[in-house]
């Protein structure tokens, strides 16, 4: 945008010395009226520019936007995920944001929402549950079954 003001200021500064030199007796209406076409014409030019710039501008934020939106994929265990692994569903009932360790790995849910862990490892996983404003609570353990679908709910204390 800078370049855009520098380039109108040039232009301008160009269009106008020649009218500065003259003096006032010298400038005729015809003169005056070149040089009012010329600025218009400079002024669309750099409306031109500027709305281009916008849309390149809002189709790089549409591309980040749609980026941002995509789920990304998280793999606690190491190995290659397949037929050994299964879903985890997080399952919040409270008011407030949860969060689950579930073998070293922390994932917030939000209040009322749920998260779904999509290629958890098949087996047993160690998990705590606590909420904001809360302490977290004891390490439980339960199984993952290849090819279904775990909730784990996290539920206000009582």
């Amino acid at each position: 945008m800078r370049k855009l003001s520098l380039a109108a200021a040039c232009v301008t500064l160009a269009i106008a010395m020649p009218t500065l030199a003259q003096s006032p007796e010298d400038t005729t209406i015809t003169d005056l009226k070149k040089e009012l076409q010329a600025l218009r014409e400079e002024i669309a030019n750099l409306r031109k520019l500027r709305d281009l710039d916008l849309r390149i501008l809002s189709d790089r934020l549409d591309r980040i936007e749609k980026l941002a939106e995509r789920p990304t994929k998280q793999n606690t265990k190491f190995g290659p995920v397949g037929t050994n692994s299964g879903i985890v569903r997080l399952e919040n009932l409270m008011t407030v944001p949860a969060y689950v360790t579930i073998d070293g790995m922390m994932y917030t849910v939000p209040p009322g929402r749920s998260r779904t862990l999509p290629n958890m490892q098949a087996g047993t996983i160690s998990y705590t549950l606590g909420g904001e404003g809360m302490l977290t609570g004891p390490m439980r353990r339960t199984l993952v079954n290849p090819g279904e679908q775990l909730t784990i709910t996290i539920s206000p204390p009582e």
